[in-house]
């Protein structure tokens, strides 16, 4: 991760540190599943659609880098990998919720907003008050 921004040679903000870490499509859906404990690599690759074995195994040694979850090797039996979050992992579940909670009313929001939209270009009459058009016989 880069210290410094390219743009002005000044300290990235707290938030774009974040951001570079975890705001890419796959780290905070790993992270995410983590939440409810240890998972081997199977599990999290089944659990998260749509990510590919490379992308998962890229994310995964990025995040153990910087110290979000660890990696322990199980060699009795079949050699498998178990991922758990760290204490700064778990540190990010509260924002996840708080995240998880915003995107729901934005969400409800953009429907509300859709439906208002598409709702008005395609109102019905009233059963009542409907025009009744004369009809040509031949």
């Amino acid at each position: 991760m880069k210290s410094k921004s390219a743009n002005d040679g000044q300290r990235e903000s707290p938030l774009e540190t974040a951001l570079l870490l975890l705001g890419n499509r796959w780290s905070l859906r790993i992270v995410q599943c983590l939440f409810s404990g240890t998972k081997r690599y199977n599990e999290l690759r089944s659990a998260i659609k749509g990510i590919t074995s490379r992308t998962l195994t890229k994310h995964l040694r990025e995040l153990e880098q910087h110290g979000i979850l660890t990696r322990t090797v199980a060699t009795e039996g079949p050699i498998r990998s178990d991922y758990s979050l760290t204490d700064l992992g778990r540190g990010l579940e509260p924002c996840c919720n708080e995240l998880t909670t915003w995107s729901k009313k934005f969400r409800k929001r953009q429907e509300t907003l859709q439906a208002k939209k598409t709702g008005a270009s395609t109102k019905k009459l009233p059963t009542g008050s409907r025009r009744r058009t004369k009809r040509k016989h031949d």
